[in-house]
């Protein structure tokens, strides 16, 4: 089978465009394949779609507050993690994903509001349009960016499961280990 050139680059803050299109070939039973020098040039590493290992977070140093609340939108979805710890409920990630009112409305936009053990707290808010992708997906990996939160993986685009992988990732991040995840 004729290797596969794949780009493999983030959008923002890397320079793993050179090695990034060496080396991967793609097979029928695996999908794409990733080579060494890949996996070791790129940040975001291609999505886990057997759920091999644990998604992880990286939490900036600093509270960051660019949520943003969509007045004019409806509400499609919320995903919220709930955490059990030292005896009560806390809720230390909730993201709300917002259509506009119009029946032509593209647009997915979306806000993610996080509260650490420690007091701090990382919002931030993202969008995303146009067809033939996940785009509530793609919304909540620009909310995540928008906060300062780094993922280990790209979840754009990939769809529910890597955004309930995400949160969960973000809540182990702040501190808390027995969660569930309630989407509505």
């Amino acid at each position: 089978m004729n290797p596969l050139t794949v780009a493999a680059t983030s959008p923002t803050r890397h320079k793993a465009e050179s090695v990034a299109t060496r080396g991967a070939t793609q097979s029928p039973q695996s999908g794409i394949g990733w080579s060494p020098e890949i996996m070791a040039a790129t940040k975001y590493k291609p999505y886990d779609y057997g759920h091999s290992r644990p998604m992880r977070a990286k939490l900036p140093p600093e509270s960051v507050m660019n949520g943003q609340w969509y007045d004019g939108k409806e509400i499609e979805k919320t995903v919220s993690v709930i955490a059990y710890h030292k005896g009560e409920f806390k809720e230390p990630v909730k993201v709300r994903l917002f259509v506009g009112r119009s029946r032509s409305a593209t647009t997915v936009y979306c806000t993610i509001w996080t509260h650490g053990r420690d007091g701090k707290s990382f919002n931030g808010h993202g969008q995303a349009g146009g067809y033939g992708y996940h785009k509530g997906s793609a919304a909540l990996a620009e909310a995540i960016r928008n906060a300062g939160i780094e993922l280990d993986m790209s979840i754009s685009g990939v769809g529910e499961s890597a955004m309930e992988r995400a949160v969960t990732a973000i809540a182990r991040a702040l501190g808390y280990r027995k969660t569930t995840i309630i989407n509505s």
